[in-house]
């Protein structure tokens, strides 16, 4: 009886051992199939030239799925402009990617002395319908930081279309507020106010400033079809979120003839207020506004990736403008339509009221703010 017990759990153990390895074995077997399934269709990356101690060399890939590793399905970008960024706002060198989405940067002169490393600048991808009415070249660009003498993979940001907010949950919302206090000794504060009587002979003019800054996400508007009804340009807003923007109506672009550009129309509004603060005494025909980075509020230190617009300082385009974030749009008092017309009011105790996207046109993350008043002490001339 013993015996025949013994046999048996040896005959048992025999069974486990072989059923174990075979176990093991299709472990392995499956754990190769599944890396050669993930590996299918992705090339290996060519190996990337050395560059010199004063240049730098990389690799542009599509990154569809946001982790910052070519994987399968993400594409090369062949033939997509690179451009070499020091401290100063103008490029240092500018290449195209080959074949292999390669680029190479032999050697990058004009640096900053004692400068260690540069930022690449390159435009993301935007795909499917959001392509439409998007500048080619857009504004819209990521910056990479690169230490000189390296060379590195760049996963360029791929950005698919969503249809809706709600389709988008993580989207960087703008959040517009008009500032009473601005940077540097060049720009006076709004509160700071002048009377004109010399601008328009006979009338009265209240002159102010205005700072509107941008404390969220990206503020990006491009100009769209031609309205059928007005004959202005439709205008889009585009909101980002990882991987993906959203494209909706935002008003429209109109030419205005004394500032020689584009504005986005119904973007301000000035009010005077009686002394109960309540009152509308008079307010401004001026409600269109050129949009661009002028003074900074509160920049933040911009990581690799991060989408942001490229607009030339102080400058606006015709197709596409917006705030970055961080940064305010600043138009002094002295600018044509910067003031409210005052012409026959008595002196005495006034508010006035600035609103930025009176109408609602445009997608914010916060509308608390979008109002600021400040008192004037009034003395007809």
């Amino acid at each position: 009886m013993t015996r025949t017990v013994q046999s048996t759990r040896s005959s048992r153990r025999l069974l486990w051992i072989v059923g174990g390895a075979a176990v093991l074995v299709v472990a392995v077997v499956g754990g190769l199939m599944v890396w050669n399934a993930k590996s299918a269709g992705t090339p290996p990356p060519p190996a990337l030239p050395s560059p010199s101690a004063s240049g730098i060399s990389g690799l542009l890939f599509q990154d569809r799925d946001g982790d910052g590793a070519q994987g399968r399905g993400e594409p090369v970008l062949s033939g997509w402009t690179v451009r070499v960024h020091s401290t100063g706002p103008e490029a240092l060198a500018t290449a195209e990617t080959d074949a292999s989405g390669v680029f190479v940067f032999p050697e990058i002169e004009n640096l900053t002395p004692g400068e260690t490393t540069v930022d690449v600048r390159v435009q993301p991808v935007v795909e499917g319908p959001a392509v439409t009415h998007l500048p080619q070249p857009t504004a819209l660009t990521q910056s990479f930081t690169f230490t000189l003498g390296s060379s590195r993979a760049v996963p360029v940001t791929a950005l698919a279309p969503c249809l809706s907010e709600e389709q988008c949950p993580d989207l960087a919302l703008p959040d517009l507020a008009p500032q009473l206090t601005v940077l540097g000794d060049d720009n006076p504060p709004p509160t700071e106010t002048l009377v004109d009587t010399e601008t328009q002979p006979g009338r009265v003019l209240l002159r102010f400033a205005s700072s509107t800054a941008n404390l969220g996400g990206l503020l990006h508007v491009t100009a769209g079809a031609v309205s059928a009804d007005s004959g202005m340009q439709d205008v889009q807003q585009r909101i980002y979120a990882p991987g993906q923007v959203l494209v909706r109506d935002a008003g429209r672009f109109v030419y205005h003839a004394e500032h020689h550009h584009f504005h986005l129309d119904e973007f301000e509004s000035y009010e005077l207020l009686a002394a109960d603060r309540r009152t509308v005494v008079a307010s401004s025909t001026k409600i269109s506004f050129c949009l661009t980075d002028v003074v900074p509020v509160d920049p933040p230190a911009r990581a690799d990736g991060d989408v942001f617009l490229e607009l030339p300082p102080f400058e606006c385009g015709i197709e596409e403008q917006g705030i970055n974030t961080g940064y305010a749009d600043y138009y002094g008092a002295d600018l044509p339509d910067q003031w409210i017309d005052v012409t026959g009011l008595p002196s005495g105790d006034y508010w006035v009221r600035i609103t930025v996207d009176p109408g609602g046109l445009l997608l914010e993350s916060d509308t608390t703010n979008n109002a600021v008043e400040f008192p004037v002490d009034y003395r007809a001339p």
